[in-house]
């Protein structure tokens, strides 16, 4: 969440310096730019959404810079461009870079997912509740190598999005309440009968036009 917030002041730097001088006139070019390139953006991001999914973004990040950098160093020597300009550019990409990079939080209690995939990997015991929020995405959530408190409890909402869930075969999962009847709910791997009274990880799904797969190892 700190790199977040580091990221996200970094961007507002990053709009400060480009409105601080004629904002108006640099607000109505950037509306007219996002008109007509909406199109590339957007398929640009549906290839880096395509390519997170398939690679871990996380060991690109070093890539990433250095082509950042060298990018910016080839720009700047053309002529007629304007480097003060690029300013924004450049402190919005070392935000985004900045957020990908470091540790994730060993046990994290609330995972967003909105059109870009997340992958989570927790290896300390897991907090009472967690809660996992999927639109438009995937979120890949793995706690073969965790522990569960006796009281502990996952929310899950999905619209129109994917969530894995990998457990242990031996730990005892209930699905608590009643699922969505829009929300697909896949069960796989040996499941185990669970004792009245005994200790569980109570799953309650929501949302609409979405799917969980919960897959025992």
């Amino acid at each position: 969440m700190r790199r977040l917030r580091v990221a996200a002041g970094l961007a507002l730097v990053a709009v400060a310096c480009f409105l601080g001088v004629d904002a108006t006139a640099r607000i109505k070019a950037v509306g007219n730019a996002l008109a007509v390139s909406w199109p590339y953006l957007l398929a640009g991001f549906a290839v880096s959404a395509l390519l997170a999914t398939l690679v871990e973004v996380r060991r690109l990040v070093g890539v990433c810079a250095l082509i950042a950098v060298a990018v910016a160093g080839i720009v700047s020597r053309q002529p007629g461009i304007d480097v003060t300009a690029l300013w924004p550019v450049a402190l919005i990409t070392a935000g985004v870079l900045f957020a990908l990079g470091g540790v994730q939080p060993a046990a994290p209690r609330r995972l967003v997912s909105v059109a870009w995939p997340v992958r989570r990997v927790p290896r300390d015991r897991l907090p009472s509740r967690l809660a996992v929020t999927c639109v438009l995405g995937t979120v890949h959530l793995d706690l073969r190598d965790t522990t569960f408190p006796p009281d502990a409890s996952v929310y899950i909402t999905t619209f129109l999005g994917h969530v894995w869930l990998k457990v242990p075969a031996q730990w005892p999962v209930v699905i608590e309440g009643d699922p969505s009847p829009l929300v697909t709910l896949d069960e796989r791997g040996r499941r185990d009968l669970v004792d009245l009274g005994q200790a569980a990880i109570k799953l309650r799904s929501g949302g609409a036009l979405g799917t969980i797969v919960v897959e025992r190892y």
